[in-house]
């Protein structure tokens, strides 16, 4: 029921409520503490995201070689 909730209302993403729910059957612990002791928070805005893939191409563009 709670890791129902945390999905409803946008606390966790599908795929983190699969990832949570998984671990809850292995560690027997209840949702919310995964949750928190994880620091799972999903990623909803764009620019967020559009900023890492910037970040991370730079990094590989000065890792590779010239040609």
């Amino acid at each position: 029921m709670q890791l129902i909730k945390l999905i409803g209302t946008g606390s966790l993403n599908a795929s983190l409520g699969k990832t949570v729910l998984e671990e809850c059957f292995e560690s027997g612990d209840d949702p919310g503490n995964i949750v928190a002791a994880k620091g799972y928070v999903p990623i909803n805005d764009l620019t967020v995201v559009e900023q890492l893939l910037v970040m991370l191409s730079t990094r590989i563009r000065k890792r590779l070689p010239t040609i």
